[in-house]
């Protein structure tokens, strides 16, 4: 086996081993009375650890993928991905992480500096994934109104 991809092994249970704790941390502060706003839960805690499940899931095909399309059975076939299925892709990496973000700002103003019950080192990567998710929307929303703006501008030449 190649030395990258046992370092992509080594780096995917690494990744595997965040996600998972993460998800255990989520399940514990479902019920703290840090996110209770007016009588209703200011946090979707299920979203979240249902994002936790997603990350897992994206980063287990990646490495199925760096196998099956590195592998000489794949590389015969010349096999093109539908276009449309890229789109229903996209839409749903913008929709989910939209509404991580969404979330994770929830979960960083309902959090309390004295709420003990969500006193982790994960909160603080709960923080991470929210940066990441925004970054992820704006990337594609930046990118589609640059190709927008160039498709219209040939246009007029």
């Amino acid at each position: 086996m190649e030395v990258g991809k046992i370092i992509v092994i080594i780096f995917y249970f690494i990744c595997l081993y965040i996600f998972l704790h993460t998800y255990y941390y989520l399940d514990q502060i479902d019920n703290c009375p840090c996110f209770h706003k007016d009588g209703k839960y200011a946090v979707n805690i299920d979203f979240m650890k249902f994002f936790q499940i997603l990350e897992i899931f994206i980063l287990t095909v990646y490495l199925v993928s760096i196998f099956f399309f590195t592998s000489k059975m794949f590389k015969s076939k010349n096999k093109k991905v539908p276009l449309v299925l890229l789109f229903v892709a996209m839409a749903f990496l913008l929709t989910v992480s939209g509404a991580m973000t969404f979330n994770v700002i929830n979960f960083y103003n309902n959090v309390k500096e004295d709420c003990k019950c969500v006193d982790s080192w994960y909160r603080y990567f709960i923080y991470y994934e929210g940066i990441v998710s925004f970054i992820t929307v704006f990337r594609f929303i930046s990118v589609i109104l640059l190709l927008t703006i160039f498709f219209i501008m040939s246009k007029f030449k």
